[in-house]
């Protein structure tokens, strides 16, 4: 009803993506963008419909596009400093981009310390995803249950601890048990 909305387009932008038509996804996310450029909201959703385009270039547009999608999280976080999404999005790129395109490992760091000042439950999985970057992976379930202890009532916490018991780990009962604790902190979340 309403084809230059720029939520709608922010959420038909998602809906594309996760159905991995990365081209229309970039599309809806520029032009809602174009319609409200301050909404950090919006401008993730580009940086990342960028990012996933990235991944399917060719080998001759990904540097365009790599620091397009750095550009879009540096405007995202001038926009909303705490958003925590955007941080885990600079670790990732941080870490997995090199040097000549921006890639800092550094400054990956640093973002990782800047999310735990703002939320120590994302901070220590930020943490996590260090630790695999370093292949320290005796470190994950320690920081993972540190994540648990600082936000006893963090849905994502006691999930992320489940699945690591449940893989990795091979606690099946405590598993169980912490999937039970996230349905009772919030039921209508499916993971």
């Amino acid at each position: 009803e309403h084809p230059k909305d720029p939520e709608a387009l922010w959420m038909m932008s998602f809906v594309k993506l996760t159905w991995g038509d990365h081209k229309a996804a970039l599309d809806l996310a520029e032009k809602a963008v174009a319609a409200d450029p301050k909404n950090p909201r919006y401008r993730l959703g580009l940086a990342q419909a960028v990012g996933e385009e990235a991944q399917q270039a060719s080998i001759l547009r990904q540097p365009g596009l790599a620091h397009r999608f750095k550009k879009e999280l540096e405007t995202t976080l001038a926009l909303d400093p705490n958003n925590i999404a955007a941080m885990k999005f600079a670790i990732l790129y941080d870490f997995e981009a090199p040097g000549f395109m921006g890639g800092d490992k550094q400054e990956g760091r640093a973002m990782a310390d800047r999310i735990m000042r703002i939320d120590a439950v994302e901070g220590y999985l930020a943490q996590v995803t260090l630790a695999h970057f370093d292949k320290q992976e005796n470190r994950v379930e320690e920081l993972l249950r540190k994540a648990l202890a600082a936000g006893p009532t963090s849905y994502q916490a006691h999930l992320t601890l489940a699945n690591f018991c449940l893989g990795q780990a091979k606690k099946y009962a405590e598993a169980e048990t912490l999937a039970r604790s996230a349905i009772g902190i919030d039921a209508t979340r499916t993971g």
